[in-house]
């Protein structure tokens, strides 16, 4: 008897999870639509992490694996590999599902699309340790590679993507910070992608690349996927994108958190900005 194809796959790759991981499983446990799999890939975790997984319920099913991986990216490969559902969200395991909606709105606005569409994206929310919102981004599916050679349409958390396409391209296991931006340009049509009109995911900063201090190599990678495949990339603007994300890592490094926030809100001051680090 064959067993029946889930609609979504949630990608997880954990490690020693264990403290942010219940977020996660009960943020899923309590998804109305139950058309789904929870896809995870270990990578021999030494703390309760499998413990926590074996005994989740509410979930109609995990799949899991603990192997040795080469990191978050290899990790993703190997349990797209794994995937049976027809469509895949990678999610961190300290990511939550904005409400309990979230995978029944998609899953009717993706049942309505049109056959060639493989990307469904909304919106994604960061917040810091003390619960503040760091930033908030709202999908753009228009612009096409022009827009798409400085920054994604989307956030990767908030993608909704059509298996196949992902089996087809997988992660580039060299990069350390980029590949799902690097997925996305050999990958994103404006034209195979909708809109989800709501939020999708609740997110943790501290993620590498998400980290301040780690502004600057992000931009650095994301600038060097860029020019693999797009041409005109090295322009004023990607100089000052760098600049910026140079003066954010070197103040985080630098300061300290509190002292480096203080000194960035004092700078966007003087441009005449709102504060964004110590709000």
């Amino acid at each position: 008897m064959t067993a029946t194809v889930p609609f979504f796959s949630i990608i997880t790759a954990t490690c020693n999870a264990a403290e942010t991981l219940p977020v996660l499983l009960a943020s899923l446990s309590e998804q109305h639509c139950r058309d789904f799999e929870l896809v995870v890939q270990d990578a021999r975790s030494s703390d309760g992490t499998l413990a926590l997984l074996e005994r989740a319920s509410g979930i109609p099913a995990i799949e899991l694996l603990s192997e040795r991986d080469s990191g978050i990216y290899d990790a993703w490969n190997r349990a797209v590999a794994r995937a049976r559902g027809q469509w895949l969200l990678f999610l961190g395991s300290d990511d939550r599902l904005s409400d309990a909606d979230v995978l029944g709105k998609t899953a009717e606005l993706l049942r309505q699309a049109a056959a060639g569409i493989c990307f469904a994206a909304g919106s994604v929310r960061m917040l810091d340790a003390r619960g503040r919102c760091r930033f908030q981004s709202t999908p753009v599916l228009h612009g096409g590679k022009a827009r798409l050679a400085y920054e994604p349409p989307a956030a990767f958390p908030g993608i909704v993507i059509r298996r196949e396409v992902a089996a087809a391209h997988p992660f580039d296991t060299s990069l350390r910070i980029s590949a799902d931006y690097d997925f996305l340009c050999r990958t994103w049509q404006d034209s195979r992608a909708i809109a989800l009109p709501f939020e999708v995911c609740v997110m943790l900063e501290g993620g590498i690349s998400s980290r301040p201090e780690n502004q600057f190599a992000a931009a650095w990678e994301n600038a060097r996927v860029a020019a693999r495949h797009f041409s005109g990339v090295w322009t004023p603007r990607r100089a000052r994108m760098l600049c910026k994300a140079g003066l954010v890592s070197y103040a985080f490094r630098l300061l300290g958190r509190a002292k480096a926030a203080a000194f960035l809100d004092a700078v966007r001051k003087w441009r005449g900005l709102p504060p964004c680090w110590t709000r």
